[in-house]
């Protein structure tokens, strides 16, 4: 039976935006820790904001979140996306669910299993909901994948915060698994024998779901947990999930429900489905070419799907559980195919770029599981000099190393670290990790030797931060041996001590981190002479070490010390872990002594020691008499410092107090005797612990303190502390009370008399007095014909209901406010009419506004109007002309309170209308906000003229011209008239001109996608590029317009959102620019990755062409600049390709998924079925002759060139046979590859109609390859070109032999240009044989 568990809360981080949530994702690859049990983030804080998005992958405890949140707090619903109906509007669910307006906290789980077809309608349904209930709280859950998706549809939501999940820490693992009842020993195992990566998903023991399944293994005493891995966790449980369901049963259907299950599962992957109808379901049924109709002999349909692993919901639709069983089922039908390889790249791979489609990579993983010689084969896909993506890097590396051949590792190893060592690119977190156990003994010291000879420079920076972090991760695995091992240690420790000058402490925290994985208190001796300069960063890295190696010991308290007196929240955090008595003695003893350490413990108590503190917890647990004089010195030092002042506020004062008193019945005397006879620190402390001595009084000291009294020892004081009682928490105040009352009826008796009084005097405070003395002058002011004081007394009242944060109460009557509403309408309202309104200008400020004078009569109407508003008296509409006649006159608030709840007519906006038609008057030219705000509301198309005056005729402020320009758009786009606003701005430049200006193109970029617009925005960007250097983290500081809109992208997002693919040359041009902004120097490059991001996210938009084409020219344009193409763009540049790979892995409908796979099933292992696949398995030959040559076919290398391409295609040819025996593959050689114009190629290989795929071969020592800069214009590559398209072929390959005489290093850089030319030939890819 399932038992909930203790929530143990991940590792959580808030963001404000969704681009800082996913750069903290990619940056904390350096910057997590590895035993971190700590989370910035709690529970309470997710609700502080309005809305918040949970984003995690899949099996990080999304569900559990939002339960513990629903659990928090009584008026908070739960709903799970997956209970809506297609087509069912958002509001109607959302009601069915018992979600109405006066619901305080919404909570949506599952975003991403929404109902597919109508996804848009959805997210605009629930954007339009969270802006109409302003006051409610919203907590949305996806997958990041999902969510990336849709995105920027809710930016227009305003305070979104985005939370991510992060894996689960070390040791947050092991406290599940131990919760579980996993044994400790058996956990150090798990630990030592599977990959932990620290930050990414697939990592096994991150996830809360694999963790149990994990435990559920565990329970087999027979079970090798060094031989875990993913494929098999999901294995073991799907089987016992069938196996229970056959117990119950009685029928031995699991193998056979298994098999018809991955066949579903693979189905509704290829349609990207996560839920199907009993209709698809039945036609799966029907049309599926497979054993699963033997199932159906032996059970009922509604069996198939009512179980454990596959189900259907209320709507109708059948879904599995969970989709990782999906993903995993899918994957394992596919290992049963015939030639399993190469049917995973027909589905998982896009065919052009050759590349992994992102949503298909948590099914590979299972898939590599269970080939990992698989892994491979996988980046071989890519050639050599091709940039590997992390999802791809993540997949090949993921793989349990026990399975694994030791030449595959090296390999993979190779290709990666090569790639990153060249572009000077940084490696995910996880992947580095898993490199740490792929790299070879050999590759472990070439990685030592690179940290040991390199200085921090900017040319290898990101390679350098790569090699501490493997290199951390190495000291882990212990895979140093004693004298490299301190050697390392040695040269870390100076980058970990070295003082920086930029801010940069990426290398000194990276550094310190590594060290962790030595466990060595000398090591950590070494850094704490760098504590008291060091920053917070490294501050709390060497914290963190001194933690892991012992969170009790002194070194590790003093550094805790230290940072609780730098206010470092995570050294209180370490406090409250400590659980030895000795360490808790060590604390106590330095709390008793030093004054710094008290004022910093209770100047911000709340933040940890408040509550049910551990700390406080274990104080009492593991309780030593030597403790009590130093926490009643502590006590002491708390009302010393700052003269009581925060320990007469502090919790955990007073819980220190309550546990003294507990364990010393005497302490409550004791204080009382200091208090009285301390000498002149005793003289003050009775006043400033009076509220601590209140909760700890008892009934025996109520005779104690009337004896002092009588004896005339501060007797005021005492007196007072008496009294305190009554309103205190103490459990005993009223026995307390009733004693003291006994002792001292005199003196109660006056007390009872004064409380009285002063109750009464709370019900006439200063305001209350105020207003009772102004509203009995009002009668009196009347008869002399004054307002003043019926406008005062109505002033008091109106300030009084709009002030929100109100420190003083007025109190006032009904009858008071219905006299003081009858004289307002008698005397101003009655009296008040608009001819008598005088309003002018006395002095005008260039661009709008001034000075001017108005009558005094408008003041008054507009407060009197509020009252009756704010009061609500029903007959305020009696004045509704009049109330329209102010309108004008009325600032925001003002306006908002009254007109946000008056109906409006149509005879009431004519006249507002009327009022503002010349709009060179002066009235019109005063609060011109007031006619905007009101054509906006009410959407009048009659206000479009004088929208149009304000913003060419009129002298109003230029924020008001452009307000005005956006409402008339949306109440008549016309862009006839923003080309004639245009026109005007630039014939009539002022200073307010370029701002309108902006503001025109920007419309008619995103309305009208005029190019004339785009052309000039696009140029303003490049003109507005300026130097701004990177900030210094942790200061405050101010910024102005240009730097603010390298981060708000208001000029820039008209560019950013278009979606034509006509302006793919005007971004291209923006992107070459930006290479050429960055090549001016460091503080350069913020601005070239603002243009990066502009650019980012315009051919991200392209994504929907499904033309990979576009990449590839962003690639050549890059490669035209590599030295200012940084890692940067690099990362964005794999973004882009992502999300062009996403909607390629999307085009099969379900029948059309249910057809491919019975396709995939008809063909054997020794079919080519397309050119892709042809493709696929001549360079499979290629890599086995490659193997060949190493061995011993070096020797065919060292003829001629004529020789070696006869040699090699003859193996090639023979390779081919020994696969495939069959007549219709075939290799044509050099003198039958002729075509009518006499072009030759080497040679050419066709599979029945699939073909020909175009093989040239060259020696590395031929002329055209060796020593030239540009390949385009020798013979060879418009060869190459001809040949593509005079043969019509799809595909072709440049293979280029290596010579004995070549050296390696010039053979790379051969290789490198070849690739870099030939590959811009559509179809051709370059390889290499004896490299």
């Amino acid at each position: 039976m399932y038992v909930k568990m203790e929530y143990i809360q991940p590792r959580l981080y808030l963001a404000s935006s969704y681009e800082s949530l996913l750069e903290f994702k990619s940056k904390g690859s350096y910057l997590f820790d590895y035993d971190d049990d700590t989370t910035s983030t709690g529970l309470s804080d997710i609700l502080k904001n309005r809305v918040t998005f949970i984003i995690a992958e899949p099996g990080q405890g999304k569900t559990r979140l939002i339960e513990e949140l629903e659990g928090l707090y009584e008026n908070a619903r739960k709903i799970d996306f997956r209970t809506k109906l297609p087509g069912q509007n958002l509001d109607s669910w959302l009601r069915f669910n018992n979600i109405h307006d006066d619901t305080d906290i919404i909570l949506l789980d599952g975003l991403d299993e929404s109902p597919s077809r109508d996804i848009i309608e959805t997210i605009g349904g629930l954007v339009y909901h969270i802006k109409r209930h302003p006051k409610c709280t919203y907590v949305i859950s996806s997958r990041i994948h999902y969510f990336s998706k849709y995105q920027n549809i809710f930016r227009g939501i305003p305070d979104v915060h985005y939370l991510l999940i992060n894996p689960l820490g070390s040791h947050e693992a092991k406290k599940f698994l131990e919760q579980i009842g996993v044994k400790t020993s058996v956990v150090r195992t798990l630990f030592n024998s599977l990959p932990y990566g620290h930050t990414g998903d697939s990592s096994i023991l991150q996830n809360p779901r694999y963790l149990e399944i994990i435990a559920k293994e565990l329970e087999d005493e027979n079970f090798n947990v060094e031989d875990l891995n993913r494929s098999m966790l999901f294995a073991s449980l799907v089987n016992k999930e069938l196996l229970n369901e056959d117990e119950k049963s009685g029928r031995q259907l699991a193998e056979l429900k298994q098999r018809f299950l991955e066949h579903v599962a693979l189905t509704m992957k290829i349609a990207q489905v996560t839920e199907i109808s009993t209709d698809d379901f039945i036609t799966f049924i029907d049309r599926a070419s497979s054993d699963v109709k033997l199932l159906l002999g032996n059970t009922d349909i509604e069996d198939i799907y009512e179980h454990a692993l596959l189900t259907k919901n209320v709507e109708g639709k059948i879904y599995f559980t969970n989709v990782e069983i999906q993903e995993y089922l899918a994957a394992k039908y596919i290992a049963r195919m015939a030639n399993p390889i190469r049917k995973a790249f027909t589905l998982a791979f896009d065919s052009q770029t050759r590349r992994l489609i992102p949503s298909w990579r948590n099914t590979l993983s299972y898939l590599v599981d269970e080939m990992p010689e698989m892994a491979r084969l996988i980046i071989d896909l890519q050639s050599e000099g091709a940039t590997l993506n992390d999802d791809t890097e993540l997949l090949v590396t993921g793989v349990n190393t026990v399975y694994m051949t030791s030449s595959d590792k090296e390999y993979i190893f190779d290709r990666i670290w090569s790639q990153h060592k060249r572009q000077s690119t940084f490696i995910d977190r996880e992947v580095l990790f898993n490199l740490a156990r792929y790299a070879s003994s050999d590759q472990i010291e070439s990685v030592l030797q690179f940290v040991i000879s390199k200085r921090n420079t900017k040319a290898n920076h990101a390679m350098l931060l790569n090699t501490i972090v493997f290199c951390g991760d190495a000291l882990l695995l212990d895979r140093y041996d004693g004298e490299d091992r301190q050697r390392l240690i040695k040269k870390l420790l100076v980058i970990a001590r070295r003082r920086v000058k930029n801010n940069n402490h990426d290398l000194q925290y990276s550094a310190i981190r590594s060290l962790m994985a030595t466990n060595d208190i000398l090591v950590l001796n070494s850094l704490l002479s760098s504590v008291r300069r060091s920053c917070a960063t490294i501050f709390d890295a060497i914290q963190s070490f001194a933690y892991k190696i012992d969170k009790n010991s002194e070194v590790a308290i003093g550094i805790y010390i230290e940072g609780m007196k730098r206010e470092v929240i995570g050294s209180r955090l370490c406090i409250e872990e400590l659980d030895k008595p000795e360490s808790i003695g060590y604390f106590l003893q330095k709390l008793a002594i030093d004054e710094s350490l008290v004022l910093s413990v209770i100047k911000h108590n709340k933040l940890i020691f408040s509550g049910n503190s551990k700390f406080l917890v274990s104080i009492d647990k593991l309780w030593c008499d030597d403790w009590l004089s130093m926490l009643k010195q502590f006590i002491y030092l708390s009302f010393k410092a700052e003269h009581g002042y925060y320990a007469e506020r502090s919790e955990f004062v007073q819980k220190i107090i309550n546990l003294i008193s507990q364990k010393d019945s005497s302490y409550f005397d004791e204080m009382l005797e200091y208090s009285l006879h301390g000498g002149k620190d005793g003289d003050t402390f009775l006043y400033r612990m009076r509220s601590s001595l209140v909760q700890e009084m008892t009934i025996d000291a109520v005779d104690k303190i009337v004896r002092l009294m009588a004896e005339g020892s501060q007797r005021w004081l005492l007196w007072h502390l008496l009294t305190g009682v009554i309103s205190s928490d103490n459990p005993d105040k009223v026995a307390i009370e009733k004693r003291a009352r006994t002792l001292l009826p005199k003196e109660f008796k006056q007390f009872d008399a004064e409380m009285r009084r002063m109750q009464r005097q709370d019900k006439l405070n200063q305001p209350t007095v105020k207003f009772n003395t102004i509203y009995k002058q009002i009668c009196s002011d009347l008869k002399d014909g004054s307002l003043g004081s019926l406008y005062d007394a109505a002033k008091m009242i109106v300030d009084y209901l709009e002030d929100a944060n109100r420190r003083e109460e007025l109190n006032y009557t009904e009858e008071q406010v219905a006299c003081i509403w009858e004289g307002l309408k008698k005397h101003i309202l009655d009296d008040f009419n608009e001819s008598r309104i005088q309003f002018a200008y006395t002095k005008k400020y260039p661009g709008g506004g001034g000075e001017y004078t108005i009558s005094t009569c408008v003041y008054q109407a507009i407060k009197a109007v509020l009252f009756g508003y704010l009061t609500k008296r029903t007959d305020l509409g009696v004045y509704k002309q009049k109330i329209l006649s102010l309108f004008p006159y009325m600032y925001e608030e003002q306006r908002h309170d009254i007109f946000d709840n008056i109906k409006l007519d149509d005879a009431d906006r004519a006249n507002i209308i009327e009022s503002y038609k010349d709009v060179d008057a002066d009235k019109a030219q005063h609060l011109p906000e007031n006619f905007i705000e009101f054509a906006d509301k009410y959407s009048v198309k009659e206000a479009i003229p004088i929208l149009r005056d304000f913003i060419l005729k009129s002298d109003i402020m230029v924020h008001y011209k452009v307000k005005a320009l956006r409402v008339a758009e949306v109440i008549i786009p016309d862009k006839e008239f923003l080309l004639k606003v245009l026109r005007y701005y630039q014939n009539n430049h002022d200073n307010s001109s370029r701002l309108i200006l902006q503001e025109v193109d920007s419309i008619l970029i995103t309305n009208y996608e005029d190019g004339d617009a785009i052309i000039r925005r696009a140029q303003l960007l490049k003109n507005k590029a300026f130097n701004c250097p990177k900030r210094p983290s942790g200061v405050f500081y101010s910024i102005g317009d240009d730097e603010a809109e390298l981060d708000d992208k208001v000029i820039a997002k008209p560019l950013a959102g278009l979606t034509n693919s006509k302006w793919i040359d005007l971004f291209i041009d923006l992107l070459r620019e930006s290479f050429e902004i960055n090549e001016r120097g460091e503080g350069w490059s913020r601005y070239a990755f603002y243009l990066w991001r502009v650019c980012e996210s315009y051919f991200k938009n392209l994504s929907h062409t499904k033309d990979i084409g576009i990449v590839r020219l962003i690639e050549e344009e890059m490669e035209r600049y590599p030295e200012y193409a940084t890692a940067g763009f690099r990362r964005l540049l794999e973004g882009i390709k992502a999300s062009f790979l996403e909607q390629l892995g999307g085009e099969h409908s379900y029948p059309m998924a249910i057809q491919l796979v019975n396709r995939l099933n008809s063909i054997d292992d020794r079919t080519i079925c397309s050119e892709d696949e042809l493709l696929f398995e001549i360079e499979e030959i290629i890599r086995s002759m490659d193997r060949w040559v190493k061995q011993e076919g070096s020797p065919l290398l060292c003829s001629s060139e004529v020789d070696a391409q006869r040699n090699i295609a003859i193996r090639f040819h023979n390779l081919l046979l020994e696969k495939y025996n069959k007549s219709d593959i075939h290799t044509r050689f050099e003198r039958e590859a002729q075509e009518l114009d006499g072009t030759r190629t080497d040679f050419q290989v066709y599979h029945g109609f699939f073909g020909p795929v175009i093989i040239e071969l060259k020696l590395s020592t031929h002329s055209e390859l060796y020593g030239r800069k540009s390949l385009k214009k020798t013979k060879s590559f418009d060869s190459m070109k001809k040949y593509m398209l005079q043969f019509n072929a799809k595909n072709g390959i440049l293979l280029i032999y290596k010579h004995q005489s070549t050296e390696d290093e010039v053979f790379e850089k051969i290789l490198h240009n070849a690739r870099k030319y030939y590959e811009e030939i559509p179809g051709v890819r370059v390889m290499t044989i004896g490299r």
